[in-house]
């Protein structure tokens, strides 16, 4: 009897502490030179996007072939956004022109292309439930 009540409730315990965790797979493809880096950030608040060192989660993937592919695991539920650049020159900026245009290929998730200034969160944020594919392409 004892160890029926100490079964269930093991099962009862372990069933109310896990918590669901989701999986965002990044393939960024359109590279075009084989050098540098490309990083990619992920943002779960429009109040960190897409500021440099406020991203939820960042990784700098060695350029090997036109696509670089990264998956992020263990994210809790919720809206997230993906910005990537290439770091052709390995310096660990995105170079920008004179008026602030980048001169290194970048791209954001949902495959938005800003037009007069930098996209907000709402414009490529997407709700991660399960696993997310971003397939982005560099803007070159």
């Amino acid at each position: 009897m004892y160890s029926l009540i100490f079964i269930l409730m093991t099962m009862l315990s372990t069933s109310n502490t896990t918590s669901t965790t989701h999986t965002l797979e990044v393939n960024v493809s359109n590279i075009e030179a084989v050098k540098g880096y490309v990083v990619i950030s992920v943002y779960n608040s429009a109040s960190s996007f897409p500021k440099e060192n406020k991203q939820y989660k960042k990784v700098k993937i060695k350029v090997k072939q036109s696509s670089v592919k990264y998956t992020f695991n263990n994210l809790p539920e919720g809206n997230y956004a993906v910005a990537a650049y290439h770091d052709k020159n390995s310096d660990n900026e995105c170079n920008l022109n004179f008026i602030g245009i980048p001169t290194e290929g970048y791209c954001f998730s949902k495959n938005f292309k800003p037009k007069f200034s930098a996209p907000t969160f709402n414009d490529v944020k997407f709700n991660l439930k399960s696993k997310y594919v971003a397939n982005i392409k560099l803007i070159n």
